[in-house]
This record gives structure tokens, sequence and C-alpha cells, in this order.
């Protein structure tokens, strides 16, 4: 790998890379960049919101985002709670269960933010 300065390197295949403090370690992370300058750029970009993240005000690029299924599977594991946080037993386990089953199998590979009424229109014309 090649080094260009800064925080940027590139690859044999010409694909470029961004070195990044990530919680406390040093780590190398793909760019979408085709081009020295715009690749400089996404580094600052990056790295500027990486920080800004740190403080609650945007998005961290860098964190694995959570999906649908993910979450359902949490809640599925906490016993699925009602509104006064209490564990649900029998027909209600069973019906909320079956929901969370349909829920992961449409929309599980969707982040949250990614639900939209669209998204919840096709969930509803499946249910």
């Amino acid at each position: 790998m090649k080094f260009l300065g800064g925080n940027l390197y590139q690859s044999e295949t010409s694909r470029f890379y961004g070195r990044f403090n990530i919680t406390g370690s040093r780590t190398k992370r793909a760019l979408q960049s085709i081009t020295v300058r715009a690749a400089r750029e996404e580094i600052q970009r990056k790295a500027s919101e990486h920080r800004r993240a740190r403080l609650g005000l945007c998005r961290d690029p860098f964190e694995t985002p959570v999906t649908i299924a993910a979450l359902a599977r949490e809640w599925r594991e906490i016993g699925c709670p009602d509104r006064r946080r209490l564990a649900r037993e029998g027909k209600s386990l069973g019906e909320t269960q079956r929901h969370l089953d349909h829920l992961a199998r449409l929309l599980g590979t969707l982040a949250p933010a990614q639900v939209t009424v669209a998204v919840c229109d096709r969930y509803h014309d499946d249910h």
C-alpha cells in the first residue's frame, strides 16, 4: 500500500484508504473517492463527523448500523416487555413474537432511520 501523505493511502488496485483513530486504535478504512483530492476531502469529512458524533451532534460514520432484525432479536431476548416494561406471558407473548418474526422477515435488513411511510405501507399490505 502506497502512502500519499496525511492519512491517505492507495492500494495496488488504486483504491483509496484513510487512516483514522477509532476508539483509541489506528484503523484503515476504504474510501468511496476515486481521485486524490476527493479522497482527502472524504477523510476530513469523516474525521470531522466522527469527532462531532462523540458529542452527540451527528451519526458516527464508522459505527455499524443497527438493523430492525437485531432490534427484534434483542426485544425477544428480554421477553417482549409491554408499556409498563413487564415481560409478556401466554397469548400476548406469542402474538408479539409472531409480529416480531414478520417484522424481521420483511424489514430486517433496514436500519430504523430507513423506515419510511412507503416501507410501512409495504409492511401493512403484506401483513
